[in-house]
């Protein structure tokens, strides 16, 4: 996918994460050159992260595995493990086929400069690549292509990483919204993107497959990902693709594993790890065997063992042992093949834990009138939760309101009626219930009963009037001002009121001049130049004609004149999408983005929508942070349009004054 086309990824390639260097943050520090104004934050070595995709189940996971590019390539041949979270566990426990890769990125400093990661040089991106001969011969084939790849990778990368890190945030109790914010996480986040449930959808494109895939949204020509549980399970080389030499424009491919390290992906023991290839091994000295129910593991192969067979944090009770000639090191403080978590989810939040011998309180219903005695003590033992209840609060029901007063208890169910006179009240009558506060139905009256027969009126004009009702009527049928000729005539039991004989009363033919959006006034039968944006580079192309017939001025576009646009000199906003000449669809999310510059990031901003041209302006969201960089919109029936604008607008504060951005051009939206 060409970031180019997506207006997005576009937006989110801009975004720029506050990340020190030389730590492993929640946020993935996305390696990215800051160029935003007035960003004080130092720049930073991205980091590696990993992508899971079970297409069977239309589910992804990812996590940030907390080690910088620049860590990696100081010592790239060292074996290394990363144990997996529960999140993982419960994503795979499906047992469906898996698509694993990894990337990071790492150009946050220019690309002449000799101090970004190892020499010959370190600007460049850290990529997966299936360990199979065509993929691996295809990355190498990149060696010494034009430099320019690197930046289609990097931004690919840098994209990625931001979405990851708002659908994390969203996921874990965190600000979602303001990525600046986001430098506070306490640990390596993970999330997990359901695009099966309709309720969560994909809100930050997240999902594996949306802009990412198993070749780098089409960056690659091969694959970069590994599949696990469809046959025979895969693994992973981990190329650097790198620049040959600082101010050398030349691709280098590097094999970090030397043709001897992969990566691979363990979903029993739930652990990720850069080494030998698992139990295969790949020395020439003598197997270990010190475990018994590893079996002979191979000089140089490797095994996850666990220091007890009981844990709160099993992931921590980890350990990747690697077998040298004959001796199997750690193997007496890692002797178990397994460990069985102790501690127990909740019923109501799966994200919630308690601990091996606590006890919490649940309730069969969240709703009773003696909850205490409904109540129950759940006890965890060795990861099980003892009961059955799965409520974590109870609460007494609320009677209901009646709209003609008083009250009715929960449970309860009363007769009302939609009018209080009707020859048949049956008819028009509903039983109202009452659930916890909500009455059911909308029938407003207590009673209702049969009509007293009434003579009817006969009408001036011809026909009647039933006794009871009313209608408006005029002195005269044509008047400059019918309003001020107009009764209101009323029945009574054959009398009618007032003495206006007419039915109608419309004003006099004339030919009215026409209001021009822009102030003034437009002679009938002549016409005007207009244009559909004060500022454009073609101006011609943004011209139409509107003539004005008795008083209705043809034509939809507002501007009066049109000139070509200037470079901003001080605070601005600018539309990316839509900003003139696109097609929305009523019903389909679009992505309003936008750019600024000159002014803080954190002002709260208002997203504006206008279906007349910009006559008329209607909220669609409020107190967005600048910085976010775009809204999701979904556009209703009733917006439908072929002259829309959308303005984002940030008011003015104590210390800067009000700035806003407007489409270029009109818009549609269409059914």
């Amino acid at each position: 996918m060409d970031l180019k086309s997506n207006p997005f990824l576009r937006a989110l390639a801009g975004l720029v994460l506050a990340l020190g260097a030389g730590q492993a943050l929640a946020a993935i520090a996305n390696g990215a050159l800051h160029t935003t104004p007035g960003d004080a934050s130092s720049n930073s070595s991205g980091e590696l992260f990993l992508n899971v995709w079970d297409a069977t189940a239309a589910k992804s996971y990812s996590l940030d595995l907390g080690t910088t590019v620049e860590a990696f390539l100081g010592n790239p041949s060292a074996i290394k493990s990363w144990p997996l979270d529960q999140r993982f566990k419960n994503f795979a426990a499906a047992g469906n086929p898996l698509v694993y890769n990894i990337a990071a990125n790492n150009t946050y400093g220019t690309i002449s400069a000799a101090a970004v990661g190892a020499v010959p040089s370190g600007y460049g991106v850290l990529a997966s690549v299936l360990n199979d001969p065509t993929a691996i011969a295809k990355a190498e084939s990149l060696t010494g292509t034009a430099g320019v790849n690197i930046a289609q990778l990097s931004s690919v990368i840098q994209a990625r990483a931001n979405t990851l890190n708002l659908s994390a945030a969203a996921q874990n109790g965190l600000n979602p919204g303001d990525i600046s914010a986001m430098t506070d996480f306490q640990s390596n986040l993970s999330e997990v993107t359901d695009i099966s449930d309709s309720g969560a959808g994909d809100p930050y494109s997240a999902y594996f497959d949306t802009w990412w895939g198993i070749d780098l949204s089409g960056q690659f020509g091969f694959s970069d990902a590994a599949s696990v549980r469809g046959g025979t399970d895969q693994n992973l080389r981990l190329y650097f693709f790198g620049l040959q030499g600082p101010g050398i424009n030349k691709t280098q491919a590097t094999d970090l594993g030397q043709g001897s390290l992969v990566a691979t992906l363990d979903i029993a023991n739930a652990t990720l790890s850069f080494g030998a290839g698992g139990s295969g091994g790949g020395g020439t000295g003598q197997g270990c065997e010190q475990l018994s129910w590893a079996g002979v593991i191979a000089d140089g192969g490797t095994v996850t063992a666990y220091s007890t067979e009981q844990s709160a944090d099993c992931a921590a009770a980890a350990q990747l042992l690697t077998c040298d000639n004959g001796s199997l090191p750690g193997s007496d403080v890692y002797p178990y093949a397994s460990c069985a978590n102790t501690y127990c989810t909740l019923p109501w939040d799966t994200t919630q834990k308690i601990a091996d011998g606590a006890s919490v309180t649940a309730y069969p219903t969240n709703l009773s009138a003696d909850c205490a005695a409904a109540s129950e003590t759940r006890v965890c033992h060795t990861g099980q939760l003892s009961g059955s209840y799965t409520f974590q609060t109870c609460q007494a029901p609320a009677a209901c309101a009646l709209p003609w007063g008083g009250t009715l208890a929960h449970g309860q169910s009363v007769t009302a009626y939609r009018v209080k006179v009707d020859s048949d009240c049956a008819e028009n009558a509903e039983v109202r219930t009452c659930n916890n506060g909500k009455l059911s139905g909308s029938a407003t009256y207590q009673a209702c009963s049969a009509p007293t027969a009434h003579a009817d009126c006969s009408l001036p004009w011809g026909g009647t009037l039933a006794d009871g009702q009313s209608v408006t009527a005029y002195s005269s049928a044509t008047s400059a001002d019918c309003a001020a000729t107009a009764e209101t005539r009323a029945c009574t039991n054959g009398v009618l009121s007032g003495s206006a004989t007419y039915p109608t009363c419309s004003a006099p033919a004339t030919h009215a001049d026409c209001n021009l959006p822009w102030g003034g006034t437009l002679a009938d039968g002549q016409t005007v130049t207009a244009y559909s944006s004060a500022t454009s580079a073609d101006c011609a192309a943004t011209a139409e004609t509107r003539a004005c017939a008795n008083g209705t001025l043809s034509g939809s576009y507002p501007y009066a004149a049109c000139t070509a646009p200037t470079a901003p000199t001080g605070p601005y906003i600018q539309l990316s999408f839509p900003n003139g000449g696109d097609v929305l669809t009523v019903g389909k999310k679009q992505t309003i983005a936008w750019q600024f510059g000159l002014t803080s990031a954190t002002r709260q901003v208002h997203v504006q929508f206008s279906k007349n041209g910009g006559t008329k302006w209607k909220s669609l969201k409020a107190g967005v942070k600048l910085g976010r960089g775009f809204v999701v919109w979904k556009p209703l029936k009733g917006q439908a349009t072929e002259t829309g604008l959308i303005r984002v607008c940030a008011p003015k504060t104590k210390k800067a004054a009000a700035v806003c951005g407007t489409s270029s051009g009109a818009f549609a939206v269409r059914r």
